[in-house]
């Protein structure tokens, strides 16, 4: 019994042996195999220079039919380092470039693409986009909410003015033209040419100079505007203005406006004809007070009163501005405003010319109605132009088809809002989809899915990229007697 319990307890011994030895020798495979991917890993990611394959359907096909690698992947296999790696682990060093290129179809979105895992967790779906704004159109399309008509440009003149003084660096600083259709007594214009202040002294060269022009159909309000902005307006910034006193339409000739004296008139009724190029002479009496200081000061509100106003498409003002020397024809226009009491959709159809060239780089207009949301939005689309409504903290999109809300149908109450276009995929409205909304990250990278552009990068950038990245900049830009940096000041933030 005891010789059997020997012999057992030394089969045991054996046994348990022989497992531990298994068990070590599985232990050095999984860790050679570890040690292999990681080499692997590391090796393929120092000759990556493509992170995100973008592959057209054909070659996927192909990929697939022959199990292969992408192209990118036979590429990494020239070198020597990778290749040796592949002829000992084919299945590891395929499945860790297969990791670190992912590839995403040409046709989708980095949103829309399975092996985009590094963007999972950082991007909206579109469903999610839509259940966003659906819920801030519901809340904020109320009867008297006076939130989102507060959102004009008066609102908006930071993030323009940043957007101007960051592209500046890069682009020079040629003067852009800002139009203010339906500029009333001058608010807007007075705030605007301050907004828009260039940088003062020695930093001076590295302002974003604007020429604005400002146009306020009633010639009582008109004079009013000319007070206020004598008054509050320096000399310097007074030469970056011109005041005119017209209309602008869809159509040339003549408006006639109910006209009381105490805000912007009423149109009631149009003479449509055609008008040559602005002379010189219009040019003066527009800009003129047609009032004696007497007359203004003793002027009694008078709901008969009319006036029939010059009328001019937003194409044959800026011809004739240019044709007068008053703005240049390679200037950009980077701002229309447009507050017209109802009339900012037929400005804009007298627009075409200068839209279909890309001329302006923003549009701000003013919404009453739903339909005129609609309109406009559709109108601008065909220019590839993309609309938002302007909240205090989002761009809302709005589309007749991928964009639009069951509440801009059923709310049939009046409202007051207003709405931004830019050029659709534009650096610009890049940049202020980004700024606008830069507290959530993940509505920052999801512009790609509200515009449809192609995404501006498919990964972020690891700390040693970045280390690099600021290494670059700190050696270029730390130098002696270099102004660039120290011209960013106050002013310029």
């Amino acid at each position: 019994m005891a010789m059997m319990s020997s012999v057992t307890r030394t089969a045991s011994n054996k046994a348990i042996r022989h497992h531990h030895k298994n068990r070590a020798i599985g232990l050095i495979i999984i860790m050679m195999a570890i040690v292999t991917i990681s080499r692997s890993e590391y090796m393929i990611h120092q000759h990556i220079r493509q992170p995100m394959i973008v592959e057209s359907e054909a070659e996927a096909v192909e990929r697939e039919k022959h199990g292969g690698l992408h192209t990118a992947g036979k590429a990494l296999l020239q070198s020597a380092e990778i290749s040796r790696l592949y002829a000992a682990n084919p299945s590891i060093v395929r499945s860790s470039i297969e990791s670190a290129m992912p590839v995403r179809s040409a046709n989708k979105s980095i949103s829309q693409t399975e092996n985009a895992v590094p963007f999972a967790n950082i991007l909206y779906t579109k469903d999610e986009l839509q259940a966003i704004f659906t819920g801030i159109v519901e809340k904020e399309v109320q009867w008297n909410n006076w939130n989102m008509g507060c959102n004009d440009l008066q609102f908006m003149a930071p993030y323009l003015r940043s957007i101007l003084y960051r592209r500046g660096w890069a682009e020079g600083r040629g003067r852009k033209v800002i139009i203010d259709v339906g500029a009333n007594t001058g608010d807007d214009t007075v705030s605007i040419i301050k907004s828009f202040h260039p940088i003062l002294q020695m930093c001076h060269m590295y302002s974003s100079p604007i020429q604005l022009v400002s146009v306020e159909p009633s010639p009582k309000v008109f004079c009013e505007m000319i007070e206020m902005v004598t008054s509050k307006l320096t000399e310097e910034d007074s030469r970056s203005k011109v005041l005119l006193n017209l209309a602008l339409s869809e159509k040339t000739g003549h408006l006639i406006f109910a006209d009381p004296g105490n805000e912007g008139g009423k149109l009631i009724g149009n003479n449509f004809t055609d008008l040559p190029l602005m002379t010189d002479e219009d040019f003066a009496r527009y800009s003129k007070c047609k009032y004696s200081i007497g007359e203004l000061r003793n002027m009694t509100l008078d709901g008969n009163r009319r006036s029939t106003v010059p009328t001019y498409t937003l194409d044959l003002l800026v011809s004739s501005l240019e044709a007068l020397s008053k703005i240049q024809r390679d200037e950009e226009i980077f701002v229309v405003k447009i507050d017209t009491e109802g009339h900012d959709y037929s400005v804009l159809l007298g627009a075409k010319n200068l839209l279909q060239n890309k001329r302006i780089t923003f549009i701000i207009f003013e919404v009453w109605s739903n339909h005129f949301v609609k309109l406009v939005a559709q109108h601008m689309s065909q220019y590839d132009y993309q609309c938002f409504l302007l909240t205090k903290d989002k761009l809302v999109p709005v589309h007749g088809s991928d964009w639009w809300y069951t509440h801009l149908d059923n709310f049939t109450g009046g409202w007051w809002g207003n709405g931004l276009c830019g050029i659709k995929g534009n650096p610009n409205m890049q940049m202020m989809w980004r700024m606008y909304h830069s507290d959530d990250f993940k509505l920052v990278n999801s512009e790609t899915t509200v515009s449809s552009a192609e995404p501006i990068a498919d990964r972020i950038y690891t700390k040693d990229e970045l280390h690099t990245f600021f290494n670059g900049i700190v050696e270029k830009e730390v130098q002696w007697n270099n102004w660039n940096m120290g011209c960013n000041d106050l002013q310029f933030m």
